[in-house]
């Protein structure tokens, strides 16, 4: 079965670890003396959890009530499962190679997704990062009417010495559910946080985070079903966890350098392919003078401007008004990520990449007529013509799926008629 999952062709391998640890630091730092496998944490000693239940008994709103048999319960093991002494490269490594025998070939594993407490040490960073893989976990972002503050939004992630430790962008359904305890229709509401961390800005993306015991009972399926719904719903690129986890490490790793008045250079961003710039609903990209730019969107008062991942040092020049200069036509949004975009006078030509068919927004000239080609490498053509409105915007889609880039070529084609 999991050879079948692991072929297709939209599914990324990645790695929960081999036994499930639920406190990294403490099995990390305690390895000699966890051989036995069932030392338990001292932060979830049941005697310490029984302090923090009768804190919650003190809590007015409803929830309390719900939480506190699995309060008073606690966690007695370090590992969800306790067959063999714990060792971090086992956890880690041998996970990641285990998995890497069920793999097709051309397929490795991207991705390792941290379990338990999420709250990883040096050390372990560390041996995800010898591993070549990214992690991602932890954070638990809520902002809702039980977490209603931006005090419950978790950063992109945290630092452990040299290495960083990539967060969720939302929390999974366990928050929800009192640990899968009760109330399991609870990641419904996960839609709350989606809306507070978009609007009034943005600052987290849209991701559904759960389990595959989900589909079990009836409500937490609905759930699932019911925000899957709300996501079609949505003007969404989606992308895969590992190359979130890169645009994460890039945030962190860009550097922005000021080449002139409204000019800047950017180097070192990692997966990162979007800039913004706040309470800048009157700028517009300077595509005349900028280098490695896609496209330009405006959104809730910033200027979102979209790079070339193929270029290792685009440069942004901004200037005054809504009107760009030159770079017709540009990218307004894509399910695809664009890419090698390369334009020549009255065309232009670059790969797309993505799950889904590559529905498309350019900018172009108002009124003119364009012939556009999708050659695809599973061996998919598609030629057709599309007209851009009297603004300007041309849509139209490629109607096959590019796990593999997809060359794409823009054509103008004389006036619409």
């Amino acid at each position: 079965v999991a050879r079948r999952i692991f072929a297709l062709p939209w599914v990324e391998a990645g790695s929960h670890t081999y036994s499930h640890p639920l406190d990294w630091e403490t099995l990390a730092q305690t390895a000699a003396k966890a051989e036995t496998g069932s030392r338990a944490m001292e932060w979830l000693d049941p005697a310490r959890w029984l302090v923090v239940a009768r804190v919650a008994e003190r809590w007015s709103r409803p929830q309390a009530e719900e939480a506190k048999p699995t309060l008073r319960r606690g966690h007695t093991h370090l590992r969800s499962y306790e067959l063999y002494p714990f060792h971090l490269d086992q956890e880690v490594g041998g996970s990641i190679r285990f998995l890497a025998k069920l793999l097709p070939p051309g397929k490795r594993v991207e991705i390792l997704q941290w379990s338990g407490t999420a709250m990883e040490g040096e050390a372990v960073l560390r041996a995800v990062h010898d591993a070549g893989v990214r992690n991602i976990n932890g954070g638990d972002t809520r902002f809702d009417p039980e977490f209603a503050s931006y005090a419950w939004v978790a950063p992109l992630g945290r630092q452990a010495g040299k290495f960083r430790q990539v967060y969720s962008s939302a929390s999974n359904e366990n928050t929800y559910t009192n640990l899968w305890n009760e109330r399991y229709f609870g990641f419904r509401y996960v839609m709350q946080t989606l809306r507070n961390t978009d609007c009034p800005l943005r600052i987290k993306p849209f991701n559904l985070y759960y389990h595959m015991y989900s589909g079990e009972k009836e409500p937490s399926l609905q759930a699932i079903k019911e925000n899957m719904a709300a996501a079609r719903a949505q003007e969404l690129a989606p992308i895969s966890a590992s190359r979130y986890a890169a645009i994460a490490d890039g945030f962190y790793s860009a550097r922005i350098t000021q080449t002139g008045e409204r000019r800047w250079r950017i180097e070192h961003r990692d997966g990162l392919n979007t800039v913004r710039f706040d309470h800048a609903d009157s700028e517009s990209v300077d595509f005349a003078n900028s280098a490695g730019v896609v496209g330009q969107r405006r959104y809730q008062g910033s200027l979102y401007v979209a790079l070339d991942s193929a270029e290792t040092a685009p440069a942004i020049a901004l200037v005054r008004g809504r009107g760009p200069k030159g770079g017709w036509p540009y990218l307004i949004q894509s399910r695809w990520q664009v890419s090698k975009l390369r334009r020549e006078p009255g065309s232009l030509a670059f790969e797309a990449q993505g799950f889904g068919l590559g529905e498309m927004e350019w900018q172009a000239v108002p009124g003119r007529r364009y012939e556009i080609q999708v050659s695809g490498r599973n061996g998919f053509w598609q030629k057709r013509y599309a007209m851009a409105d009297r603004d300007g915007r041309l849509l139209f889609t490629a109607e096959t799926a590019a796990m593999e880039p997809a060359e794409i070529t823009l054509r103008e084609a004389g006036l619409g008629q």
